[in-house]
């Protein structure tokens, strides 16, 4: 009875000090929930809205704050769906000619130069292309405007195997750290060595980054037992000195 009665106060007890008994808004782009009395995660969330192929924006995460416990896991997840493909297609010969092409992005998460913990990994989602067409023959230097039709299904994800344990506290802090994500171009156009110029067309994005941190907490009612215990034992011995 006495276990069950400490069990029940050290939950309530640390669901009133750190408010997660049920998932909340910690701060902005953050969400943080209780697993069980004594494990608890809080998940960051960053979006990126209409990014064009071929840039590598920096990713800026929070560090794991120490107030919520002890650090045991972090988890890194990445998504993305295609917002639109448009642009010019050059023909740079003096003959006609047919291609096959398609607009796309390979998105990749990865450690910026400097200033990333170390364990921190590269992730990858599959590629996502535009529906592939064929042009019509190009005339000698001719153009063609292109916009794509996006694919279905529009969406690919990524989410990294945990970070090793060893690497963990290396993420632990109450400041911030730097990433990059990389919206690698990755158009198709066949056949391949085609004279078609496809510099002029631009696919772009939508996509999120998060980072989940998972901490235990030790529990109250745990150490309230063994302080407790300690005492008695500590009265005892002073008890039985002659």
């Amino acid at each position: 009875m006495k276990f069950t009665l400490l069990t029940s106060s050290s939950t309530l007890a640390l669901g009133s000090a750190l408010a997660l008994t049920a998932p909340g808004a910690a701060e902005a782009g953050t969400v943080c929930g209780s697993l069980s009395s004594i494990t608890t995660y809080c998940t960051e969330t960053i979006p990126f809205s209409g990014q064009a192929d071929d840039t590598i924006p920096t990713v800026t995460f929070n560090q794991a704050s120490p107030v919520y416990g002890k650090l045991t896991g972090v988890v890194l997840k990445e998504t993305m769906s295609l917002t639109q493909s448009t642009g010019t297609l050059l023909n740079t010969t003096a003959s006609h000619t047919d291609v096959t092409f398609a607009g796309g992005i390979n998105l990749i998460l990865k450690p910026a130069t400097s200033g990333t913990p170390s364990g921190f990994p590269t992730i990858s989602t599959p590629k996502l292309r535009t529906v592939a067409i064929t042009a019509a023959p190009l005339a000698a230097n001719g153009t063609l405007d292109w916009t794509g039709t996006l694919p279905t299904p529009n969406f690919a994800s990524a989410t990294a195997p945990p970070v090793a344990a060893s690497a963990v506290a290396g993420f632990v802090g109450t400041g911030t750290f730097q990433a990059l994500l990389d919206f690698k171009r990755w158009n198709l156009l066949s056949p391949q060595g085609s004279t078609i110029s496809t510099a002029g067309v631009t696919t772009y994005a939508d996509a999120t980054v998060s980072i989940t941190y998972d901490y235990f907490i030790p529990e109250p009612a745990s150490l309230a037992v063994i302080g407790a215990g300690l005492t008695g034992l500590g009265v005892l011995r002073r008890r039985r000195k002659p």
